[in-house]
């Protein structure tokens, strides 16, 4: 049953890595596909992307630890925080693509795949490589 599981969470991995890669791409990083499916580096390099400090990420994942170290099981906060995370995240990576920076936020908080198969996928560029808007 854990290997069904284990299974089940890689190939979801596997899955998500894909946009994250081409979103690497897609900015100009070469880095492999490979090292977007190992857990939690992928968001390191998903804050390296967007221009976040990684620390917001240590906070994020701090944050949760320390609510479960107090016996704190309140599962709106960790909603709350994983939310204010993943839209300031993909904030982050609307900026870079030059979308609709709160539209995309509340997306990318609620339905965070929903808006790396956007960032990916849909018909955007890098500002800051685009000739065209200097």
């Amino acid at each position: 049953m854990v290997l069904l599981y284990y299974l089940v969470f890689m190939s979801a991995l596997s899955i998500l890595a894909i946009p994250m890669w081409k979103m690497g791409k897609k900015t100009g990083e070469a880095i492999p596909y490979w090292k977007y499916c190992i857990p939690l580096y992928n968001l390191v390099l998903l804050c390296r992307q967007a221009k976040i400090s990684v620390l917001v990420l240590i906070a994020a994942l701090a944050s949760s630890v320390i609510l479960a170290l107090m016996g704190i099981d309140s599962a709106i906060i960790r909603f709350v925080i994983t939310f204010l995370f993943f839209g300031y995240l993909s904030y982050g990576l609307a900026k870079k693509f030059d979308l609709n920076v709160l539209l995309w936020s509340c997306v990318g908080g609620l339905f965070f795949p929903l808006a790396l198969w956007r960032f990916a996928f849909g018909k955007t560029t890098n500002v800051e490589e685009d000739p065209d808007t200097l």
